[in-house]
Parts: structure tokens; C-alpha cells; sequence
């Protein structure tokens, strides 16, 4: 006997860690025992039209699996390849909003020195808070030919957030995405290194940049000044030398340090960071809970400066074996759910897809491809029910969907035909619930 249709696939909707309540029991009796580990850190999904074309003529898959972390890549491109994307008009216009506030801003001397935000900010009485003072920007930036650093653009560009949330579906890693103003002949900073990976998009102008040899070959998220100045100090010649046109993109791992300088035009470059979940990440967050567990125990004993020499030494010995082995106690899958949602993309984009799809509906046909709205989300299969988890979400989902939601998130973009074990009817159903509910959107076609 055929199985009926599924009227309504979302159940319930709860969140990971919720007060208990009678749905949440339910959920945690049906599913917490089959609940496996989210995906560790690494490329996760398929890549989208933007990320296909950044990173083109290189195919997303073969450059994750044999250029990501490993050496530099210079990829040329059609001036008018970021046209639509960015350009000195979108930063002036993101600049006269007056939505960027000046803690956004970054504004550097012909000398290279940073600039007191206080010099071009102002208190708005009306309005409350510092906002920028144009007049002292202009004289800054355009008239005294200073570098401007817009940092964190895709939190209000709603193109460069697309661009980071498909950058985050593809590499599982947080994204974030600065833009650069060089006056021509200029330069931001002198020589140094960034601890994550980095792909500069040259949109405006021409620059050269001059890249070393690494000065560590796995840098901490937060650098290592110490190896940082030595290595400034006794540098050798750079190892390679590119000049980036309109249209250019450079990637570079964390690590590779180089020297920048705008040429005989002024330059816009964006500069889009992939920060991985890192093992010292992790490391941190298991000992900081693990020593403050211990340290409360130990609160009331003798100071450590009424221990010397071998009496000390024990003491010591003992206080570390017990916090590696509160250590030990923690659960990994705990652990990586928790980085996993440090790094979550919390972007505009998904903002707008959500607003889009209440106040005009895409049409949605079997050849629509669904994608998978973060890296880390997964499914876990009860006797009755589905459980999807993205982020801090839990949706419940009816049972019938379980062999969909499996091939979905395998993939991470879908035709909504082949979703599997539903009916034509049910597939549709599902995707506009998952749409409605923001774990997934409709792919866009590239710009």
C-alpha cells in the first residue's frame, strides 16, 4: 500500500540546549543516541556560482584538495570579472550611508601610521553614538593620500555576503571580508603575515606584491611575534613577485609573508580571510573549562609562593595531571559543535533570502537546486522522527524525509527531483519548508 503524502514535514523546531519541555524530551529520547559528530574542519560542500568564480579557471574541488594550505596561486582574470561584485563606487557609497560606523575604519598615513579614529569621527547629538566625519575622511584619505581599510564589508554588502556565505558552504571555515584603498604609489602596511589563509581580489588599479618565505609553517590564528621579529630582521630576498590587474585574484596561506604596494594608479583590492577551526581551538576551550573546574577545588590551598624548590614540584604535577585528565573527560563531538558554531557565518545574506522568500516566492520546479545553508549541518535519524541540526537550530522533521535530508546534505546542493523517497508533490513541499525555515536556499545563477 502506497505511503500517503506528507502534509506538513517541520514538526517542531527547537534549540540545542533549550529548557526541557515535552517536545524536547521527545527529541532527545529519539535521537540523542544516534547523534554522531559533525564533520571536522576541511572543504564540505559544493561551491557555488560565486566561489566558482573566484577561484576560475581552477575547479572548487581540485583546488581544496591540492592548493588549500599549501603554496600560493596567482589566478588572472577579465578586468570586468568583479565588476558587479565591487568597486571605488560601492565603497563610496557604502561610506556616504553613513552605515559603516568608525570602528570599521581603519585609516593610515602616507607614512604608514594609523590614524586616531577620533580624527574622523564625530558625536551626532541627535542620533547618539560617534559616526563618521566626512569632511576629515576626505582630507585623510583623498587630499593627504592616506590608505583606508573598510574592515568586515560583508556584514553590509549584501553581494559580499553572499560571497562569504558561499565561501563558507564550500570550506567549512569562517569568512571574512575587509576591502583595501591605496593611493597610488602607496602602501597600507610594510612587510608581514596573516595566520589564516587569504584571497586578495584586485578590483580597482594594479599592485605589486613581493611574497617570502614562510616565516612559520603552521601559525597560530594570533601569530607569533617573537618568530614574527625575528624573522623581520634577518628576511631574505622575496621568493616570487606578481603584479595583480583588474580582474586578478591572488591566494595565499596563512603564514606567507609579503610586501604590498599600490603602482601608478590607485588600488582597491579585497582581501577575504578563511580562519579554520583549529586543533589549538579546541585545545584552549577543553583546558580554560578544565582549569577552571580545577581551580575552583583548589581555591583555598597554600599560595604557590609558600612552596619552594622540590615541595612545589608535586604539587604542580598533581594539579596538571587532574586538569588533563578533566581534559580527557571532555567529548570531541561536543567540543566541535561548539567551535563549529564560533564559526557559524551569521551573514546578511541569509537575512535577505529569508525576507525574499516571504515577500516574493521563488517558483520553485523539480530542476530547482537546493543548497544546504551551513557546512556543519547534519541529521540524525530516530524510530519516529528527524532530527536536522544547524548551528544552535533543531528541526524536527517527519520520518519520511530521512532518506532525502541523507542525500541533500551529502551533496550540499540538490535538484529538488532528486530528493530521494518522495513523492513529486512531497519534494517540493520539503524544499519550500527548509527555504521558509532558512537551512536552505534556492542557488543563484553566477553574476
Amino acid at each position: 500500500m502506497a505511503r500517503p503524502e506528507v502534509e506538513a514535514f517541520v514538526l517542531h523546531e527547537t534549540r540545542r540546549g533549550a529548557p526541557d519541555s515535552p517536545d524536547e524530551l521527545a527529541y532527545r529520547r529519539g535521537f540523542e543516541a544516534e547523534d554522531g559528530a559533525p564533520r571536522e574542519p576541511g572543504p564540505v560542500g559544493a561551491a557555488g556560482p560565486q566561489v566558482r568564480l573566484l577561484l576560475a579557471p581552477q575547479d572548487p574541488r581540485d583546488f581544496a584538495a591540492r592548493q588549500l594550505g599549501r603554496a600560493p596561486l596567482h589566478l588572472p582574470g577579465a578586468p570586468d570579472r568583479f565588476a558587479s561584485l565591487f568597486s571605488f563606487r560601492r565603497m563610496a557609497e557604502l561610506l556616504a550611508a553613513r552605515g559603516l560606523p568608525p570602528e570599521q575604519l581603519d585609516v593610515f598615513t602616507a607614512t604608514q601610521e594609523r590614524v586616531p579614529r577620533a580624527r574622523y569621527s564625530r558625536e551626532h547629538a541627535a542620533r547618539g553614538g560617534r559616526w563618521l566625519d566626512h569632511d576629515a575622511l576626505l582630507d585623510l584619505v583623498l587630499r593627504a593620500r592616506g590608505s583606508l581599510v573598510l574592515n568586515a564589508l560583508d556584514a553590509h554588502d549584501p553581494g559580499l555576503s553572499a560571497l562569504a556565505d558561499q565561501l563558507h558552504a564550500w570550506s567549512g571555515q569562517r569568512v571574512n571580508i575587509n576591502a583595501y584603498f591605496t593611493p597610488r604609489a602607496g602602501k597600507t602596511f610594510g612587510w608581514h603575515w596573516d595566520g589564516h589563509d587569504v584571497f586578495i581580489v584586485q578590483v580597482e588599479g594594479r599592485k605589486r606584491w613581493r611574497l617570502f618565505e614562510p616565516a612559520m609553517q603552521h601559525p597560530l590564528a594570533d601569530g607569533s611575534a617573537a618568530a614574527f621579529h625575528e624573522r623581520r630582521e634577518r628576511r631574505t630576498p622575496p621568493t616570487d613577485e606578481r603584479t595583480l590587474e583588474r580582474g586578478d585574484v591572488l591566494y595565499l596561506p596563512g603564514g606567507t609573508p609579503h610586501d604590498v604596494a599600490a603602482l601608478d594608479q590607485d588600488s582597491l583590492h579585497l582581501s577575504i580571510g578563511l580562519s579554520p577551526i583549529r586543533w589549538s581551538e579546541l585545545l584552549r576551550a577543553s583546558f580554560s573549562a578544565a582549569l577552571h573546574d580545577e581551580l575552583r577545588r583548589v581555591a583555598t590551598r597554600a599560595p604557590v609562593g609558600e612552596l619552594t624548590g622540590a615541595d612545589a614540584a608535586p604539587t604542580y604535577r598533581a594539579l596538571v595531571d587532574r586538569v588533563a585528565g578533566r581534559m580527557h573527560a571532555h567529548a570531541l563531538p561536543e567540543l566541535l559543535a561548539a567551535a563549529a558554531r564560533e564559526h557559524a557565518q551569521d551573514s546578511i545574506a541569509a537575512t535577505l533570502r529569508r525576507w525574499s522568500w516571504f515577500l516574493a516566492p521563488p517558483t520553485l520546479t523539480p530542476t530547482t537546486v537546493l543548497r544546504v545553508a551551513a557546512p556543519h549541518a547534519r541529521a540524525s535519524a530516530g524510530p519516529e522522527f528527524v532530527a536536522l541540526t544547524v548551528g544552535e537550530r533543531v528541526l524536527v522533521l517527519h520520518l519520511a524525509a530521512a532518506a532525502a535530508i541523507a542525500a541533500w546534505l551529502a551533496r550540499g546542493a540538490l535538484p529538488i527531483g532528486e530528493l530521494a523517497g518522495l513523492a513529486p508533490a512531497e519534494q517540493l513541499r520539503l524544499a519550500a519548508a527548509l527555504i521558509e525555515r532558512g537551512v536552505a536556499w534556492v542557488e543563484e545563477s553566477a553574476p
